[in-house]
């Protein structure tokens, strides 16, 4: 068997680089990953399969496969079950016999005084405090079970060459994805014993200087007197918002601190085994719901990365639409209700160019993954399976994928369980081959990529989505996701497959002027430029004046945010956007309206709105869409304007309502998109929100090209080179095909 290696962030065997591929494997029995399918109970219901399986893998010319390992049945009483670890060795030899890698996920459940960390250690926590295994980074107790456990791995099978890698979470996490939509639930309540590392941390943050740390979080519900009674964001109204300051320095802490154990882990296992090869998990739920946690590009020292492609959550719409609404969502390319494949595919675009751009000697493997008869990864029948497979495989190749992976291979015993039955995962049929070993018509589609020719990325050079980091933190992620995602469809309209950057880039702090400095237009991708670090807006101005061209979307109050809560210098932010002032302002979710407000477009906006003259801006329902009246600085060149009421003046909620019910039939002009030149580059603000992007009914952009010239006006000033050919570009043009459904 030869050798799989790893240069430069890609993966090479006998010389050739190629795109290794394959899927994540458990037996069916007792089913999906929470299962102890090793466990002597299960191993022999589940052995008969593996030979057959790894079979059916080399048919298809998958390379490897993930054996998803819970360790439990694996230690007693500190010591290994060796009839356990001659089971994983047999699964090995008969992977090798078909020409199979496996890179082993083992996994350790439970928490600090659990039977199977103690088993693992062969000794109970002198001291438990209530810590989960994904809190190793608190408790050396449970850090010397991780090392322990996962080190046994490395020690027996980091030599073999049918075993090239070994993946684990590795970091530790806290969950903070689930943490905090109420006090109490129990994620929260599993936070609980971290509080005070916490507060430590932020001691010698601040230098023990308690009075610095409350100017810099002026908005702490608890009002705390001193370290001790600073509260986690799990215990405050408003967690994971602007107003409640402290969920940045928390999110901080827990970045810092994970990638640290990180490091310090893999250093002992190292010890066990330097040789070995490792690669880290990036969860699915890690966004769409909450912070990224668990991986941090360009500090995290691995090998290669695993990210999980199918917890896309918000960004898509079939399943909150109605079914009136819904027969209007129809693919063009098969004729049948859309399982957002443009959604799903600008965001897969997203993550891939993010991690790959801020860690390009780390290999990137992106995982598939799609449930048959569920919403949650989008395949109601195997043929949509193909066919969301193509999509994102041309993504992912396009993207800088140096690998592929796929959740899973098999449908189990969980999956003919049907609806409310719970049983870990209930209800999910995955697989590449289905409960009577069969193909799945995927696999036919996967069999093509056997002798595949790796790409080079395409990628646009001169594009770049810079993501506001204070946008990518907390529970706003899932709204960020699916606006950047909008955003990123736009672009592929317009034949650009951006670059991907964060602010906070490489994990090491705000994005240096030397990283934009390469390309002709710099979007800032957010929905509103409200916050960011206190640094970015001089960069930007910085970037402008040297010849680049920023686009930005103006913030309803007009101001930047410091991270860390505290009102930052606006002098940069003044400069960029030219000191425009806000008049008045009514968000659709505050204002008395009973009827859907639109704005409609002059005809003598744009060269190219003339091809779009009379739709309409969306109205009603836009989440986070604020109406507001603007004085634009002397300096600015209007690009375009849109019809709007006047401001209602007065206090009275009665008066206010009738006011605007008469004000629908006035068209007064207000500032929509403006320019302004700044040294030698140009600033381009568009005074609303970029969620115009967005569909309405708070969804995703199925077809809304009304809006893009928002995007062309500085791609055709810049000169920007497209690529209409691109994966995203064909799929977003297809997309333009649909009938509007109002």
């Amino acid at each position: 068997m030869l050798p799989l290696e790893i240069r430069n962030g890609s993966f090479f065997r006998g010389g050739k680089k190629i795109l290794p591929t394959g899927p994540v494997y458990f037996g069916r029995t007792p089913g999906t990953c929470g299962g102890d399918w090793f466990a002597e109970e299960y191993w022999k219901a589940n052995e008969k399969d593996l030979a057959n399986d790894f079979e059916l893998m080399k048919k298809v010319g998958l390379t490897w496969a993930v054996p998803f390992i819970n360790l439990k049945p694996f230690f007693k009483n500190g010591k290994p079950v060796e009839a356990q670890w001659k089971n994983v060795a047999k699964m090995v030899e008969i992977a090798r016999s078909q020409d199979i890698y496996l890179i082993p996920f083992p996994n350790l459940d439970g928490d600090d005084s659990s039977e199977a960390v103690r088993h693992v250690l062969g000794k109970a926590n002198p001291s438990p405090k209530g810590m989960t295994l994904n809190q190793h980074a608190f408790s050396d107790y449970l850090f010397d079970a991780q090392v322990k456990a996962f080190g046994e791995f490395a020690r027996r099978f980091a030599d073999d060459t049918a075993v090239p890698l070994i993946m684990g979470r590795s970091g530790g996490r806290l969950w903070t994805a689930y943490a905090g939509f109420r006090p109490g639930e129990p994620e929260a309540a599993e936070l609980l014993p971290v509080k005070p590392f916490w507060q430590e941390w932020l001691r010698k943050k601040y230098k023990d200087d308690f009075k610095a740390f409350l100017k810099a979080n002026p908005y702490l519900p608890e009002k705390p007197k001193k370290w001790g009674e600073v509260a986690l964001p799990t215990e405050v109204l408003g967690q994971f918002t602007r107003a409640d300051s402290r969920s940045f320095d928390f999110l901080a802490f827990q970045s810092e601190t994970m990638v640290r154990t990180h490091n310090r882990f893999y250093g002992e296992i190292r010890k066990i085994a330097p040789k070995i090869k490792t690669m880290s998990v990036h969860e699915g739920c890690e966004w769409c719901s909450g912070p990224q946690e668990n991986y941090i590009p360009g500090l995290m020292n691995v090998d290669a990365v695993w990210i999980e492609m199918y917890g896309f959550n918000m960004s898509y719409g079939s399943n909150v639409a109605p079914n009136w609404q819904r027969q209007g969502f129809v693919e063009p390319t098969t004729g049948k209700d859309q399982i957002d494949s443009l959604s799903t595919c600008t965001e897969a675009w997203e993550r891939c160019r993010y991690l790959k751009a801020a860690a390009p000697e780390t290999a990137l493997i992106p995982c598939h993954g799609s449930v048959m008869t569920a919403f949650l990864r989008w395949a109601r029948e195997e043929k949509d399976q193909r066919i969301l497979f193509e999509r994102l495989q041309r993504v992912y190749m396009e993207a800088g994928a140096d690998g592929i992976g796929w959740w899973c291979w098999s449908d189990d015993d969980s999956s003919s369980r049907p609806e409310p039955e719970y049983f870990h995962r209930e209800g999910e049929q995955m697989g590449v081959i289905d409960m009577q070993h069969k193909y799945r018509p995927v696999a036919r589609r996967m069999r093509t990529y056997l002798s595949a020719k790796v790409p080079t990325p395409r990628v646009s050079d001169e594009v770049l989505l810079l993501v506001p980091t204070g946008h990518r933190l907390g529970l706003e992620q899932i709204d960020a996701n699916m606006t950047n995602a909008c955003i990123a469809s736009a672009c592929a309209r317009l034949g650009v497959q951006p670059e991907v950057k964060h602010s906070w880039f490489q994990g090491r702090g705000p994005i240096a002027l030397e990283e934009l400095t390469p390309f002709k237009v710099v979007i800032v991708s957010a929905d509103e430029y409200q916050r960011d670090f206190p640094e970015l807006p001089a960069t930007l101005l910085a970037y402008a004046k040297q010849g680049g061209r920023v686009l930005l979307s103006f913030g309803e109050d007009g101001k930047m945010y410091d991270p860390r809560g505290a009102t930052m210098d606006q002098s940069a932010w003044n400069k960029l956007a030219g000191a425009l002032e806000v008049e008045s302002t009514y968000h659709q979710h505050w204002n008395p309206w009973t009827v859907s407000l639109r704005w409609q477009l002059r005809d003598d906006f744009l060269p190219y709105w003339n091809m779009r003259r009379g739709r309409y801006m969306p109205g009603r329902r836009e989440k986070e869409l604020v109406f507001k009246w603007v004085k634009l600085p002397s300096d600015a060149q209007i690009l375009a304007e849109a019809v709007a009421p006047s401001p209602y003046k007065g206090s009275d909620p009665e008066e206010l309502k009738k006011y605007f019910i008469q004000q629908q039939k006035v068209s007064p002009w207000s500032p929509l998109l403006y320019k302004r030149k700044i040294g030698k580059g140009e600033v381009y603000v568009f005074t609303y929100s970029f969620n115009v992007f967005r569909a309405w009914l708070d969804e995703i952009d199925y077809q809304r090209d009304d809006w893009d010239w928002v995007l062309q006006a500085p791609f055709d000033a810049a000169a920007v080179t497209t690529d209409p050919t691109a994966a995203l570009s064909v799929l977003a043009q297809e997309f333009l095909n649909f009938k509007p459904t109002r």
